[in-house]
């Protein structure tokens, strides 16, 4: 449960609706706190630009956003993050979106309006994996374009361990097109993978010798401080790609 900092206005797309803030802190009970919070979808980008040692994501987030009705998921997060997506990206006014986060801090105002653009929200413990079956109902058969993860603090509270973290990368792997469906991923702290024994920067170069799009940095100065996270960039282009196992 939240305990939310209240504010005056939220802005979407020119108009304003009473709501909390996005970019105040919001606090969990379980001691740990987000201190970024709901922010738009540039900000997003200003973190995945990072990874993109390619230059080529660009294109790939102008190639989704073409499309009719581009499938988007975001981890971690509430709705503001995939509602600025539809009026900062021109011409895209229609999306199948949703958003999954411990908890619903919208007010009515904004959640009818998430409605409008086609998004829909989850509130549900990520920390559980069986929980991860909420979003693959939610796709029904659809697979998603764009799936999205910049959980910042909420990071610190999700398991840190191989067998989580495996389960998870596959499962999303999963969810997306096999015609360029893209993962933008925002990893734990390079201390706490190895602290673990996750082999993260090994299966990382194996997933690059396989053949699949990747692109990964180990660890970068977040926004968050005292926090350096690392980021990881995956695109499906084929149904026949395998991500390989994630070992000691």
């Amino acid at each position: 449960m939240f305990s939310k900092t209240e504010s005056e206005i939220f802005s979407r797309n020119g108009a304003e609706y009473k709501s909390r803030d996005p970019q105040r802190d919001c606090r969990y009970t379980d001691g740990g706190y987000w201190s970024i919070f709901g922010e738009n979808f540039e900000s997003y980008l200003n973190d995945f630009r990072l990874v993109d040692g390619d230059g080529k994501l660009p294109d790939i987030i102008n190639k989704i956003a073409s499309k009719h009705k581009p499938v988007i998921v975001d981890l971690l997060a509430p709705t503001n993050t995939i509602a600025d997506i539809t009026y900062t990206i021109r011409g895209l006014r229609r999306i199948k979106g949703l958003a999954v986060g411990l908890g619903d801090t919208r007010c009515e105002d904004v959640r009818l309006l998430d409605k409008a653009f086609g998004i829909d929200y989850i509130p549900t413990d990520l920390k559980v994996f069986q929980n991860f079956n909420k979003i693959s109902e939610w796709l029904g058969p659809d697979k998603a374009d764009l799936i999205m993860e910049r959980g910042y603090g909420a990071l610190e509270i999700m398991p840190t361990n191989l067998r989580y973290q495996y389960r998870v990368i596959n499962v999303i792997w999963k969810m997306l097109d096999t015609s360029g469906g893209l993962a933008l991923l925002q990893l734990p702290p390079l201390r706490d993978l190895h602290e673990n024994e996750i082999p993260v920067e090994e299966w990382a170069s194996e997933v690059k010798r396989s053949g699949i799009y990747s692109q990964y940095l180990p660890s970068y100065e977040s926004k968050e401080p005292r926090r350096s996270y690392g980021l990881l960039m995956l695109q499906k282009n084929s149904p026949e790609e395998k991500l390989p196992t994630l070992y000691r």
